[in-house]
């Protein structure tokens, strides 16, 4: 895959990830349900930062987000990968 094609598709995943609406709907569909049970989706929100190391960055995107759980107050950090 080229360089261009891997920027479009970065472009792409940011686009409709970026989406806090969007990205609840991914996860709560995509998640497995031992998991999805336990996030309160109603704190979803974006977070600034990546786990991509920068010699991966041309391969590789993600998006930060955190999320409580109905259990507890303190978030959870989870992240989406896309390569």
């Amino acid at each position: 895959m080229t360089t261009s094609s891997l920027s479009q598709h970065d472009s792409l995943f940011k686009k409709f990830l970026g989406d806090i609406t969007v990205a609840r709907d991914f996860l709560e569909i995509r998640l497995p349900p031992h998991l999805r049970e336990r996030f309160d989706f109603s704190t979803l929100a974006m977070e600034s930062g990546s786990f991509i190391e920068d010699d991966l960055r041309t391969q590789c995107s993600d998006m930060l987000y955190s999320v409580q759980t109905k259990s507890m107050v303190t978030p959870i950090f989870a992240t989406l990968i896309f390569d």
